[in-house]
């Protein structure tokens, strides 16, 4: 993760997102080169996020409808190949929100197909819909999708989200797992120490602050 990206991450909103969301975010930002770009593979994501193909679909179409990423899907112009999907992330130089912005030079966006409705790889339907719209993902063996529940949870119990993500960072400080203490808010430290996710002396040992 670098630099950049952590002080951005670090200052986003956790409120603005469901945990779904958030988790997605931070793996964005984890492999965020500062020189090369963001390009995680779908099945990364998937694994390392744990959600459904339709509910990683639908938490990268928030993020981008919230203007926090942008996905720029190239192929070469030359061989016609699909190229990785460049992740742009609201900080970076040059970002804009939603789809608007043009490819990277020397590559060029693929263009959606009345038989597909998103381009040459998708099996999706004809019409795209808030769930197959701009993605490659397919719907077959879905795992039920949580994201709706964390959201009513989210309207009824404003705490919910920050437990939400406590629980997320304890978890990752308890299996000893590479931590950036500045991703780590005040808030967010303190809740944890309020849920007992962690004792003080864990958070010290990663100089999270609280």
């Amino acid at each position: 993760m670098s630099h950049k990206a952590t002080t951005w991450l670090a200052g986003v909103d956790p409120d603005c997102m469901t945990s779904g969301g958030f988790r997605v975010l931070f793996y964005l930002c984890d492999c965020h080169n500062p020189s090369d770009g963001c390009f995680p593979s779908q099945a990364y994501l998937l694994k390392k996020t744990g959600l459904s193909n339709s509910g990683l679909n639908k938490v990268l179409a928030d993020l981008e409808a919230k203007g926090l990423i942008s996905r720029h899907r190239r192929s070469d112009p030359k061989t016609k190949k699909k190229r990785p999907t460049r992740y742009m992330l609201a900080f970076e130089k040059g970002f804009k929100p939603m789809l608007s912005a043009s490819a990277d030079v020397g590559s060029e966006i693929e263009k959606p197909t009345p038989q597909s409705g998103d381009g040459a790889v998708s099996t999706l339907g004809g019409e795209p819909s808030p769930l197959q719209g701009k993605s490659r993902l397919h719907r077959s063996g879905d795992k039920p999708v949580k994201e709706p529940v964390n959201n009513q949870r989210a309207r009824g119990n404003g705490a919910t989200n920050c437990d939400d993500i406590a629980a997320f960072w304890a978890g990752t400080i308890k299996a000893g797992r590479r931590v950036v203490a500045s991703a780590i808010s005040v808030q967010i430290a303190r809740r944890i120490l309020e849920l007992r996710l962690c004792s003080e002396e864990d958070l010290k040992k990663n100089g999270v602050a609280f």
